[in-house]
Protein backbone atom coordinates (compact mmCIF):
# COMPACT_ATOMS: atom_id res chain seq x y z
CA UNK A 1 0.00 0.00 0.00
CA UNK A 2 1.34 3.38 -0.99
CA UNK A 3 1.43 5.94 1.79
CA UNK A 4 2.18 9.14 -0.09
CA UNK A 5 1.80 11.71 2.62
CA UNK A 6 3.92 12.34 5.64
CA UNK A 7 2.42 13.26 8.97
CA UNK A 8 4.06 16.64 9.05
CA UNK A 9 4.84 19.04 11.82
CA UNK A 10 6.14 21.75 9.52
CA UNK A 11 3.64 24.34 10.65
CA UNK A 12 5.80 25.34 13.60
CA UNK A 13 9.26 24.52 12.22
CA UNK A 14 11.53 26.83 10.32
CA UNK A 15 14.68 24.74 10.02
CA UNK A 16 15.60 24.97 6.31
CA UNK A 17 17.06 21.47 6.15
CA UNK A 18 13.86 19.89 7.52
CA UNK A 19 11.59 21.94 5.27
CA UNK A 20 13.84 21.16 2.31
CA UNK A 21 13.53 17.45 3.05
CA UNK A 22 9.74 17.67 3.03
CA UNK A 23 9.83 19.55 -0.27
CA UNK A 24 12.02 16.81 -1.71
CA UNK A 25 9.50 14.21 -0.53
CA UNK A 26 6.64 16.10 -2.21
CA UNK A 27 8.65 16.32 -5.42
CA UNK A 28 9.38 12.59 -5.27
CA UNK A 29 5.71 11.70 -4.79
CA UNK A 30 4.64 13.92 -7.67
CA UNK A 31 7.43 13.23 -10.15
CA UNK A 32 8.38 9.64 -9.48
CA UNK A 33 5.08 8.16 -8.32
CA UNK A 34 2.23 10.19 -9.83
CA UNK A 35 3.63 11.79 -13.00
CA UNK A 36 1.20 10.82 -15.79
CA UNK A 37 3.92 9.67 -18.21
CA UNK A 38 6.63 8.11 -16.05
CA UNK A 39 5.29 7.75 -12.50
CA UNK A 40 5.36 4.30 -10.96
CA UNK A 41 1.78 4.74 -9.68
CA UNK A 42 0.47 6.85 -12.58
CA UNK A 43 -2.47 4.50 -13.18
CA UNK A 44 -2.99 3.26 -9.63
CA UNK A 45 -5.48 5.91 -8.51
CA UNK A 46 -8.65 7.08 -10.20
CA UNK A 47 -8.62 10.22 -8.08
CA UNK A 48 -5.94 12.16 -6.22
CA UNK A 49 -7.12 14.77 -3.71
CA UNK A 50 -4.52 17.25 -2.52
CA UNK A 51 -5.73 18.88 0.68
CA UNK A 52 -3.47 21.82 1.34
CA UNK A 53 -4.37 25.28 2.63
CA UNK A 54 -1.88 27.23 0.50
CA UNK A 55 -1.38 25.09 -2.60
CA UNK A 56 -1.75 28.13 -4.88
CA UNK A 57 1.40 29.62 -3.37
CA UNK A 58 3.47 26.44 -3.46
CA UNK A 59 5.82 26.23 -6.43
CA UNK A 60 6.08 22.46 -6.15
CA UNK A 61 2.46 22.19 -7.26
CA UNK A 62 2.38 25.22 -9.55
CA UNK A 63 5.50 24.08 -11.46
CA UNK A 64 3.72 20.87 -12.48
CA UNK A 65 0.99 21.99 -14.87
CA UNK A 66 -0.05 18.40 -15.56
CA UNK A 67 -1.72 18.51 -12.13
CA UNK A 68 -4.23 21.12 -13.18
CA UNK A 69 -4.42 21.13 -17.00
CA UNK A 70 -4.18 18.63 -19.81
CA UNK A 71 -5.36 15.06 -20.32
CA UNK A 72 -4.58 13.81 -16.83
CA UNK A 73 -5.71 16.81 -14.80
CA UNK A 74 -9.21 15.41 -14.33
CA UNK A 75 -7.81 12.96 -11.73
CA UNK A 76 -6.25 15.66 -9.54
CA UNK A 77 -8.29 17.87 -7.23
CA UNK A 78 -6.99 20.62 -4.97
CA UNK A 79 -8.95 21.41 -1.82
CA UNK A 80 -8.33 24.12 0.76
CA UNK A 81 -9.97 22.44 3.75
CA UNK A 82 -9.55 25.17 6.37
CA UNK A 83 -10.61 23.83 9.76
CA UNK A 84 -12.94 21.28 8.14
CA UNK A 85 -10.41 18.63 7.15
CA UNK A 86 -12.38 15.85 8.89
CA UNK A 87 -15.55 16.83 7.10
CA UNK A 88 -13.79 16.85 3.72
CA UNK A 89 -12.19 13.45 4.33
CA UNK A 90 -15.48 11.96 5.51
CA UNK A 91 -17.34 13.31 2.46
CA UNK A 92 -14.69 12.17 -0.03
CA UNK A 93 -14.45 8.76 1.62
CA UNK A 94 -18.21 8.26 1.29
CA UNK A 95 -18.27 9.45 -2.33
CA UNK A 96 -15.23 7.50 -3.57
CA UNK A 97 -15.36 4.30 -1.52
CA UNK A 98 -14.38 1.32 -3.70
CA UNK A 99 -12.58 3.63 -6.14
CA UNK A 100 -8.77 3.70 -5.87
CA UNK A 101 -8.24 7.13 -4.31
CA UNK A 102 -5.18 8.87 -2.90
CA UNK A 103 -5.38 11.70 -0.36
CA UNK A 104 -2.35 13.93 -0.01
CA UNK A 105 -2.81 15.81 3.25
CA UNK A 106 -0.08 18.41 2.99
CA UNK A 107 0.88 20.56 6.00
CA UNK A 108 -2.42 19.73 7.69
CA UNK A 109 -1.63 16.83 9.97
CA UNK A 110 -0.31 18.99 12.79
CA UNK A 111 -3.22 21.42 12.70
CA UNK A 112 -5.35 21.81 15.85
CA UNK A 113 -8.30 20.27 14.03
CA UNK A 114 -6.47 16.95 13.77
CA UNK A 115 -4.97 16.74 17.22
CA UNK A 116 -8.24 17.00 19.19
CA UNK A 117 -9.50 13.41 18.89
CA UNK A 118 -9.43 10.24 16.84
CA UNK A 119 -10.92 11.28 13.57
CA UNK A 120 -11.54 10.46 9.95
CA UNK A 121 -7.88 11.09 9.10
CA UNK A 122 -6.85 8.32 11.49
CA UNK A 123 -9.64 6.08 10.27
CA UNK A 124 -8.46 6.47 6.68
CA UNK A 125 -4.86 5.85 7.67
CA UNK A 126 -5.68 2.59 9.45
CA UNK A 127 -8.78 1.28 7.66
CA UNK A 128 -8.91 2.98 4.29
CA UNK A 129 -7.19 0.14 2.49
CA UNK A 130 -10.30 -1.99 2.93
CA UNK A 131 -12.16 0.46 0.66
CA UNK A 132 -9.22 1.01 -1.76
CA UNK A 133 -8.41 4.36 -0.12
CA UNK A 134 -4.89 5.63 0.63
CA UNK A 135 -3.72 8.59 2.66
Amino acid sequence: MLCATRVSEVLNLTAPSYVGKLDAEKQFVLDELLHPERGSYRNAFGFVFILYPIWKRNRIYMDRPWLWRGLHASRFYFIEPGERLHDWLRLLFSLYADTPTLYIVDDMSASPALTKKKDMHSELAFSGRHAKQSV
